[in-house]
């Protein structure tokens, strides 16, 4: 006799919509990446120098943070235990993005307060989604 554990509901709904959350991020970056400067419009000076403050090296930083976590979603719904390592991968570079967003290129500067809560948010959807898959595990979901 096999001892199959029942997963629930709530697993495939939470994974389902973290996964729809980080493909959102993807296409934010495929958009970025591939949008040229000369045709945006900014709604000011500032935020038109903040959008020049960023080198390359934050944009693979970027890339690495929403493909990592579309993938560490993807996985985490195909029920693999390494999906925790690949949100956790997610998860530093998100950080180190938005840290240099915040404080380095200096959004606080030109949009106020308000640039910091979509970092917070996406700070704490990928701690979430490392604890998640923590749970997960913990719980015999994910092999």
């Amino acid at each position: 006799m096999t001892n199959t554990i029942k997963i629930p509901a709530t697993f495939w709904i939470i994974g389902g919509l973290l996964l729809i959350w980080d493909l959102m991020g993807v296409f934010f970056f495929y958009q970025d990446v591939t949008t040229d400067v000369s045709t945006m419009m900014f709604s000011s000076p500032e935020e038109e120098a903040l959008f020049g403050m960023y080198p390359l090296w934050t944009k693979i930083v970027y890339g690495i943070a929403v493909i990592a976590g579309a993938i560490g979603c993807l996985a985490l719904l195909l029920r693999k235990k390494w999906s925790r390592s690949v949100l956790l991968l997610s998860l530093v570079a998100v950080i180190i993005q938005m840290t240099h967003s915040l404080f380095i290129a200096g959004a606080i500067d030109v949009y106020g307060s308000e640039a910091v809560t979509l970092p917070l948010m996406v700070i704490a959807i990928g701690a979430f989604l490392v604890y998640y898959a923590g749970f997960a595990t913990r719980k015999g979901w994910l092999a």
